[in-house]
């Protein structure tokens, strides 16, 4: 992996890493499903990253909408960057709402910030 260059936004250089993933056969559908039942609630994984920075689409992900694939498309392609974990990622997140409380699920945190600041 290239280091990240002074000039580009984490966002960008991730979605320029996640074409690379795609053009280098990184990125496939997983072929099941992300939703998992904890109790009474359904939880829905759309996508994943894995290592080597392999990223999988579970089966609900083609069934977003395009803003919606795009959300999680952008939150997959952040974890290209080396060390950003669903935690990191939701930490700088906390930190740029002014919130000092714990995070129950970083990955949902983060992406309900990413719909506040790009509607």
């Amino acid at each position: 992996m290239k280091p990240l260059p002074s000039i580009y936004s984490p966002a960008n250089y991730a979605l320029n890493e996640y074409i690379a993933a795609v053009q280098e056969g990184r990125v496939s559908p997983s072929g099941v499903t992300g939703a998992t039942r904890d109790g009474d609630i359904i939880r829905t994984t759309y996508g994943k990253t894995l290592g080597n920075n392999l990223v999988v689409w579970n089966l609900e992900y083609y069934t977003l909408s395009p803003s919606e694939m795009g959300f999680h498309t952008l939150h997959e392609a952040l974890h290209q960057i080396p060390g950003f974990s669903d935690e990191v990622i939701a930490a700088a997140a906390r930190t740029i709402s002014g919130r000092t409380d714990s995070i129950d699920d970083p990955s949902i945190y983060f992406n309900n910030r990413l719909r506040e600041y790009c509607p």
